[in-house]
């Protein structure tokens, strides 16, 4: 069966984003001009159509605030590993994007998710769910290698934790 993809970024200012920016800068990575977030959330399923299920998710509000979310699904056959940034607005013209991808090893925030799409909200085909943390940095730099560079450093530096989180530089 195919897997749905659903990508969901604030509609209002991001506090997270912007911490992570200003932590950045303190760290020594100044050339980062802005940082956004999307929280990836790909969920497997038994059953049923997967652009039905897409509709349902996106309206489910314990995964998207109408309020302050804006959310886009994808139908997937691909597999399981495979990443790739999110539709997103191009950054500043002085700016080139690089996308970060963090997954967390063991993540309670999709297994409890899952548990209550399941239980509480109907979604019983539903088989598993993962949740990856997408971040597009807009590095001050003429240059994509030296773009990634930064982007590299940005994940060792704060983005991705060793223990218990992977890190992947996506390609645009």
């Amino acid at each position: 069966m195919p897997d749905v993809e659903l990508d969901v970024r604030s509609i209002i200012p991001d506090s997270t984003a912007a911490t992570t920016r200003q932590a950045l800068g303190r760290l020594g990575i100044a050339s980062i001009l802005d940082v956004h977030r999307v929280q990836r959330w790909r969920m497997s399923f038994e059953g049923g159509d997967a652009y039905e299920l897409a509709a349902r998710l996106e309206r489910v509000d314990v995964l998207v605030n109408a309020n302050k979310h804006r959310a886009t699904t994808r139908i997937l056959d691909g597999m399981p590993g495979e990443h790739r940034p999110p539709r997103s607005s191009r950054p500043r013209s002085a700016a080139r994007s690089v996308w970060v991808a963090v997954e967390s090893r063991g993540d309670s925030r999709a297994s409890t998710t899952l548990s209550v799409l399941r239980d509480r909200l109907g979604f019983e085909r539903l088989t598993g769910c993962t949740l990856t943390e997408m971040w597009r940095l807009d590095v001050a730099s003429d240059s994509l290698s030296d773009a990634q560079g930064i982007g590299r450093r940005a994940m060792e530096a704060l983005l991705v934790n060793p223990q218990f989180q992977k890190g992947y530089l996506l390609d645009d």
